[in-house]
């Protein structure tokens, strides 16, 4: 069984900020796309729609098992979770990004012709002439596609979660934008 499910079996927390970057991150992709409705295919946008729709009914699950478990917490057990959780979600969601990244580049050498592939070859070819400093502001400061899920700071909900229950996390930069949660419209 993966560790994160052994965590969240255990009542650890790591488990839920997993889920927590991914309920964050899917309403702002929406939000996005909805500020460019006369650039987006209709049933792109629509399937989006629908997708936001169910992500709106349980946006606080998330914060509320947390807060939950770590209100029924003893104080070693808090205190060890406090110490690890949110580092191991991160240290977690890194492993994942570069195993997928690294997965999608072997699919890619095998892929038949296709002038998408041949685009997103050439691109990831240029990625990699970078250098680390760029690619590193990119990942952790910037609003990109990947960034939020690399560092929790882009959500302001989250990063209020983890100053009022003083979770210890990795040193992250600080972001260059934040991304407006959608949780705080709902609340």
């Amino acid at each position: 069984m993966p560790w994160p499910c052994v965590s969240a079996a255990r009542g650890g927390l790591s488990f839920w900020w997993i889920v927590l970057l991914a309920e964050e991150e899917s309403p702002l992709i929406y939000k996005y796309l909805e500020e460019s409705t006369g650039d987006i295919e209709p049933l792109y946008l629509r399937i989006h729609r629908k997708h936001f729709e169910e992500e709106a009914r349980h946006a606080t699950f998330a914060y509320t098992a947390m807060a939950y478990l770590a209100d029924h917490m003893g104080g070693l057990e808090r205190s060890l979770h406090r110490r690890s959780d949110v580092i191991r979600c991160q240290l977690m969601q890194w492993s994942f990004m570069v195993q997928a990244f690294a997965r999608q580049r072997r699919e890619m050498r095998t892929a038949p012709a296709h002038p998408w592939i041949d685009t997103v070859t050439r691109a990831m070819a240029k990625v990699q002439r970078l250098p680390l400093s760029h690619l590193f502001r990119v990942c952790f400061r910037e609003p990109t596609l990947v960034g939020p899920f690399f560092n929790y700071r882009f959500h302001q909900n989250m990063v209020e979660m983890a100053h009022t229950r003083r979770l210890w996390s990795c040193p992250l930069p600080a972001v260059t934008a934040r991304a407006d949660s959608p949780v705080h419209a709902l609340s």
